[in-house]
């Protein structure tokens, strides 16, 4: 199933039908939520983005400005992964939570071979609204988890992230944000491991 453009209508991308694969920029309208069931997988077309468009318009990206619900479970995770016959970091620019009505949670997702694997920017709020990053492994990429400017409530743990370029976990400027960090791996990562700085109440 092929996949690129705007999702203006609440969307599930099922099972049934995957794999899913990304040739262009996905953008998850604000108001609206993309779910994707556990086992799903979805691929990202390396260095080519038909939309053209978003942070780099030579990589494919999954935008959210609403939510986003990639919830897998121990057995059925959820892959986010490069289409290339010989996948390499950066092949797909990852995943964006952008803008202050963006949210998501993602739990037991396997992501690869990304520029970023969760990266959230904007996301004003109160620490009543939670980000939820449990359970992943994120791999292969440039950085792990990469916040910047965030309001809300987030919960990081039980994390396997290694073979990074980049930071492991990066959380920049969230004053007003709030959160949890518990029982994260880290394997192999050039940049720091886990970098907070300018932040609200972390532990």
């Amino acid at each position: 199933s092929l996949k690129s453009g705007t999702i203006s209508t609440n969307t599930t991308w099922s099972k049934a039908d995957s794999p899913f694969l990304v040739t262009g920029d996905v953008t998850v309208n604000s108001g609206k939520t993309l779910t994707i069931e556990a086992g799903s997988e979805v691929r990202f077309t390396p260095l080519s983005d038909d939309q053209s468009s978003g942070e780099d318009q030579n990589r494919p990206e999954l935008t959210v400005k609403g939510t986003l619900i990639a919830n897998g479970t121990a057995s059925d995770t959820i892959v986010f992964t490069s289409n290339a016959e010989t996948p390499a970091s950066g092949d797909w620019y990852g995943i964006y939570l952008k803008d202050s009505n963006a949210s998501g949670s993602f739990k037991y997702n396997n992501i690869a071979y990304a520029t970023y694997g969760i990266r959230s920017y904007g996301l004003y709020g109160s620490n009543s609204d939670t980000t939820w990053i449990t359970n992943n492994r994120i791999h292969h990429s440039g950085s792990g988890v990469y916040s910047y400017y965030s309001g809300r409530y987030d919960v990081i743990e039980d994390n396997n992230i290694h073979d990074l370029s980049g930071y492991g976990i990066n959380v920049q400027y969230n004053d007003t944000g709030s959160g949890r960090f518990r029982r994260n791996i880290m394997n192999k990562v050039q940049g720091r491991g886990i970098h907070l700085y300018s932040k609200g109440t972390y532990d």
